[in-house]
């Protein structure tokens, strides 16, 4: 690391990688606020250990941090006001240079809000479509039978439909009396949800029904002999495709009669952790 020494001078540092990190992370670390009054920050050749809080002029009655070296000014706008700083240990040379990378780049200095370029919305923001969000929280689901305004709110939400083709609801509506009514459906909203609750119970049981009856249960006694399906961990990569899908036979050691068994060898030897049904099959011999 490089850099420039009050009198003129560039001292150079030499470190491995481990004592950058440690130097920058204890740079991100703040000072801890004291009850005293406040101490004058660390200053480490014209850099300043400050939180970024206490540059904001309005808060606290303290000044904001000013260089510890002298300054000179640099006009770059056209109003007097319109300003930067060099520093003054810096050689004419480096001024020279420096100052024609501002001047050049004038540009980027934003005086005021109003010089501050915009990003376009339609850039950056994505559009929800509320007609599709408002039509699926209005619409009953068929897993509980009622629609997610109304579990949420406790009342069922006012469709379009209804400002065309009016309904009983919207022609006998009191607006002195609906705070009331609101909060009298949201007395019963508990109920309504937990009606909602069994109707979600009994679809997963037909669910469970309809997907079990496809299924071709396997059932296999103490001593039957089997295959067991070889997995993609098992297969032996050399024969590629042309690999085998079932292995064995091994013989059904112990069943622990919800759809798991134990397996063994021929010859005797256990085929460690259990197997279910589903990967195994009757071997005729």
């Amino acid at each position: 690391m490089k850099f420039s020494a009050q009198s003129g001078r560039v001292i150079t540092v030499h470190a491995d990688q481990k004592t950058a990190r440690e130097c920058y992370f204890a740079s991100l670390r703040l000072p801890k606020v004291q009850d005293e009054a406040i101490k004058e920050p660390q200053k480490v050749h014209s850099v300043t250990q400050q939180s970024s809080i206490d540059l904001d002029p309005r808060i606290g009655p303290d000044e904001r941090v000013e260089p510890i070296e002298e300054r000179q000014p640099l006009q770059v706008g056209t109003l007097d006001t319109q300003l930067t700083y060099l520093g003054t240990v810096l050689t004419e040379q480096e001024k020279t240079a420096i100052g024609q990378v501002i001047l050049d780049n004038r540009d980027l200095f934003a005086w005021h809000p109003s010089d501050m370029p915009g990003i376009d919305p339609e850039f950056l923001c994505h559009k929800l479509s509320i007609k599709v969000l408002w039509a699926y929280r209005c619409t009953p689901q068929s897993t509980n039978r009622e629609t997610p305004f109304r579990l949420t709110y406790g009342t069922d939400a006012m469709i379009p439909v209804e400002v065309g083709e009016p309904s009983f609801r919207r022609q006998s509506f009191q607006e002195e009396s609906n705070d009331d009514a609101l909060r009298a459906e949201l007395d019963v909203l508990e109920e309504v949800r937990d009606k909602a609750q069994v109707v979600v119970e009994a679809c997963k049981q037909r669910m469970t029904r309809r997907f079990n009856s496809n299924l071709k249960p396997r059932t296999f006694h103490e001593g039957d002999l089997v295959w067991r399906a070889t997995g993609a961990a098992r297969r032996n990569s050399s024969e590629g495709k042309l690999s085998a899908n079932w292995y064995g036979p091994f013989r059904i050691r112990h069943s622990l009669h919800n759809g798991a068994y134990k397996l063994e060898e021929l010859s005797g030897k256990v085929i460690p952790r259990t197997w279910n049904s589903t990967h195994l099959k009757t071997y005729y011999s």
